[in-house]
């Protein structure tokens, strides 16, 4: 427990929404929530001009924190250096003058604080955080000498990790450049690889995976959920939620190793996000909104198959299959199996997984450091904001 009083959000700080419309909106900068990052790294905004957005937005400048509403599990909470405007599922915060920004900003990451914004959230396949369920976050309040000091030690443990995550990336890089090297753009296909349906490769599937409500969710069997896995890799097996199933639903929807996760309802930028699953040391299934599909070795090398997933040239198909709705889009079997694959020889396949298998094996080295690093992180958080600190 805190040493400190605890104010309310709204005692402290605004939350202003002041809108600017489509027509006023010239050569501003842009930030949609694919823009912020889980953690909030701000990444590849751009400038918009009159007609390049249809809807509404929100003002914001550099004295704002940013709080992405939509899905708040993914913790998209920015400190954005620059002024522009923003998509209307992310919340401008001001801090008025009894609280640092830098402060806040970490104040409302932190895992408590996250998961009690996941619990006040309403949807179920898109949960959102109203601006008035925010305004009523209980914060510790530290003088302001000690909030400076506090962000200060909390920036310089985030800034190790980020360098940790930036040779991850890199690493990554490397993994799509051997990816290009072998095989060219799938899109150009200067090799002529010759083209397939992703249906003449799939041994079993796809199928759709396991819809439970909240209260099941706890204990039990670990289940996978779209926020367990980025850019091709599930990350952190080790920290899945879990949930109460039956013997039956444990054997229908349970996952193994090459099986190949694809999201099937999500915001058109995470629409067709895939994973490819690794060895499992417990059951694991997986959520309702991604499908399960399981291919052939003979035919095509996993590994292979989850790098031509993440490119331009697949993820161009599924945009062009998405069925549209309000604040989100979906793709269903008869769209994955569609898709046209490359299908290099199933040697040459094999060689690049061999080759991004030592890749991986580094990758994984730095991947346990940085579990380290997000360990400390934590543990420096909850002194931090209980006074122990």
């Amino acid at each position: 427990m805190s040493r400190w009083p605890v104010v309310s959000l709204d005692q402290v700080a605004k939350i202003e929404r002041n809108t600017i419309l489509p027509t006023a909106i010239d050569g501003l900068a842009y930030l949609g929530l694919e823009n912020i990052a889980p953690g909030g790294r701000i990444t590849n905004y751009s400038s918009v001009s009159v007609g390049d957005l249809a809807s509404n937005k929100f003002r914001f400048t550099e004295r704002h924190v940013l709080y992405g509403k939509l899905r708040p599990y993914l913790a998209k909470i920015a400190r954005p250096q620059i002024e522009g405007i923003c998509s209307t599922d992310i919340l401008p915060i001001l801090p008025g003058p009894k609280v640092d920004r830098d402060y806040l900003t970490h104040c409302l990451r932190q895992p408590q604080m996250v998961e009690i914004a996941n619990a006040r959230a309403t949807g179920t396949s898109l949960p959102r955080l109203s601006p008035t369920a925010l305004a009523q976050f209980n914060l510790p309040l530290p003088p302001l000498p000690e909030q400076r000091r506090i962000a200060e030690v909390l920036d310089r443990a985030e800034a190790l990790r980020a360098k940790r995550r930036e040779a991850i990336a890199r690493l990554d890089q490397l993994t799509q450049s051997i990816f290009l090297d072998m095989f060219g753009d799938p899109k150009v296909n200067p090799c002529r690889w010759p083209q397939i349906r992703f249906a003449d490769v799939i041994e079993d599937g796809p199928q759709n995976g396991l819809y439970k409500p909240s209260s099941d969710y706890g204990t039990g069997t670990c289940i996978l959920r779209i926020d367990g896995f980025y850019d091709g890799v599930v990350t952190g097996l080790d920290s899945l939620k879990r949930v109460s199933v039956s013997e039956f639903e444990r054997e229908l929807y349970g996952l193994n190793e090459n099986d190949v996760v694809i999201n099937r309802v999500n915001s058109i930028e995470y629409l067709g996000k895939s994973a490819l699953i690794p060895a499992l040391t417990e059951p694991v299934v997986f959520e309702s909104n991604m499908m399960r599909l399981r291919v052939s070795l003979t035919a095509i090398a996993p590994r292979y198959l989850i790098e031509l997933l993440q490119s331009r040239f697949v993820k161009l198909q599924i945009l062009t299959a998405a069925k549209r709705a309000v604040n989100q889009a979906s793709i269903n079997q008869h769209d994955v199996k569609g898709l046209l694959l490359n299908l290099p020889p199933l040697a040459l396949q094999q060689e690049f997984a061999r080759r991004v298998g030592v890749v991986e094996r580094v990758k994984a080295s730095q991947r346990a450091h940085l579990a380290e690093l997000d360990s400390l992180f934590t543990s420096l958080q909850d002194r931090a904001f209980s006074g122990r600190l």
